[in-house]
């Protein structure tokens, strides 16, 4: 564990070293991206533009063109599982069947995105999502409304390539509940889903952080990462907080 010095939250100072008893390991070539980007426009589902996904039951989803507002379901039966589009993709919805979905601009998470068969019901479940954005992941700023008035539930493995995962205005508003994530998350540098004071949050989410055990020895096809992996240590539930005597203005972010 680690606290910011020098007024820097973002610049950590590690008194033992910074040996994390785990080997570097590297961002995906451009060679993966192009395998994924391969796979998306033979068997899979391209777009050269800005879209709306939802998942719907069925292995399907209803697509929204947002330049044009155009609407319509695809059938992904027999796809190889992999959406991609140059452009922004909204997402929501229930993930019936194991699908990656790629940008190389940013991907926003517009409501809840959760597996039609919970794996934390059934082990067992072949349900599964990986989310591949070139930039950077999002919650969207109203997502946690779209099935109500607060929290927000995303099962999926999430690489930002870029930057970061994190929520939309993380510092302003309202409390927005819990942002319960079952699965991974690799990203460049760590984003902010909220902000906090004493033990209670001022703005965006408190966070409800799972690994999805299948993903030792499950991947979302063509999703650009080492086929297995070891979990060394997993923490949920984590509550930055602020030591007796720091005086700082700053209102922290989790």
């Amino acid at each position: 564990m680690w606290r910011g010095h020098g007024g820097h939250t973002n610049d950590p100072h590690f008194l033992s070293g910074s040996d994390f008893n785990a080997p570097e390991r590297s961002p995906p070539s451009q060679l993966d991206l192009e395998i994924l980007r391969d796979a998306a426009s033979s068997g899979g589902v391209e777009f050269d533009e800005e879209v709306e996904v939802e998942f719907l039951e069925g292995e399907k989803i209803r697509v929204m063109e947002v330049d044009s507002g155009m609407e319509y379901e695809l059938s992904l039966e027999g796809s190889n599982g992999v959406i991609s589009s140059t452009e922004k993709i909204s997402l929501r919805g229930s993930v019936d069947g194991s699908y990656t979905v790629h940008s190389t601009n940013d991907i926003f998470i517009n409501g809840d995105v959760v597996y039609n068969d919970n794996p934390h019901d059934n082990p067992d479940s072949e349900d599964l999502l990986g989310i591949v954005s070139e930039q950077n992941v999002r919650i969207e700023r109203n997502a946690h409304q779209y099935d109500g008035n607060s929290d927000i539930h995303v099962h999926a493995s999430i690489m930002a390539l870029g930057n970061s995962f994190g929520a939309e205005d993380y510092n302003t508003g309202s409390p927005r509940g819990e942002l319960h994530l079952l699965g991974g998350i690799i990203q460049e540098r760590r984003a902010a889903v909220g902000t906090f004071s004493g033990s209670g949050i001022s703005s965006g989410f408190s966070k409800q952080y799972r690994y999805d055990d299948r993903l030792q020895y499950l991947i979302p096809p063509s999703f650009p990462r080492e086929s297995v992996f070891s979990v060394e240590h997993w923490i949920t539930n984590v509550y930055p907080h602020q030591e007796d005597g720091d005086d700082s203005e700053e209102e922290p972010a989790i």
